[in-house]
């Protein structure tokens, strides 16, 4: 993947994405791999519930990377609106108040 980053070196929004979705299909494949090997072997329940949290903190990492990002102009803003407004929908998921805060001070100005 080519890194893409602002004229401060932070990374731009589109790489963040990038990495986000990366980490979604990561934990995707740890799940889907993890329940295989459930249905043919006895798996120890930790060594499961390890796998499937190392995977949902890889995805939660990149997630707060973007909800960190502070936005290099409009358009960025509009576009972390709009992907966190997506990611919500799609997966029903909510934010917690601080994480809702961290967001809109990131793209007020804009």
């Amino acid at each position: 993947m080519v890194e893409t980053r602002t004229e401060s070196g932070r990374p731009a929004l589109a790489e963040l994405i990038n990495e986000h979705l990366a980490a979604q299909r990561a934990a995707n494949s740890v799940i889907k791999d993890w329940d295989a090997r459930r249905s043919e072997t006895d798996v120890p329940g930790v060594a499961y519930a390890e796998a499937l949290l190392a995977a949902a903190a890889g995805e939660a990492s990149a997630q707060r990377n973007i909800i960190e990002h502070k936005p290099a102009d409009r358009r960025e803003a509009m576009g972390k609106l709009i992907y966190i407004s997506a990611f919500l929908i799609a997966s029903q998921a909510t934010l917690e108040e601080s994480e809702r805060a961290t967001i809109l001070f990131s793209v007020d100005g804009f």
